[in-house]
């Protein structure tokens, strides 16, 4: 969420060619899509907020798991697993507990999943 378009494809093509080269996987946790605060209701600190405007993070999200998806066979990859973690077993859901409303964490809950894990293998090693 970092990277731009052509960042994450040179990013992708350095990984591909060492992953090639040498065998392994590319496992990354940051497959993220757009508005997240929209969909959620959490919204980020001030401070956080500059952060993120000043480098276009939301520009630079997934707009869908598809496109995440997508993106990562045309540089090569396929998804060969997804990490499921199981919301109750996060270290920092009591700290979140705490400080979401009612209303949010309804609307946290039905947001949907927002970030996925995945372990990339190169196509055709």
């Amino acid at each position: 969420m970092y990277l731009d378009v052509d960042e994450k494809e040179k990013l992708c093509k350095i990984i591909h060619s060492i992953l090639v080269e040498r065998g392994g996987y590319w496992i990354t946790g940051d497959i993220y899509r757009k508005n997240m605060a929209e969909r959620t209701g959490i919204r980020v600190k001030r401070h956080d907020q500059d952060f993120f405007e000043r480098h276009n993070i939301e520009e630079n999200k997934f707009g869908s798991f598809d496109d995440a998806r997508e993106f990562f066979t045309r540089m090569g990859f396929m998804v060969e697993k997804e990490e499921f973690t199981a919301g109750s077993r996060l270290s920092s859901l009591p700290y979140l507990m705490r400080s979401v409303d009612p209303d949010q964490l309804s609307k946290f809950g039905s947001a949907g999943k927002i970030q996925a894990t995945w372990r990339l293998k190169p196509v055709g090693i």
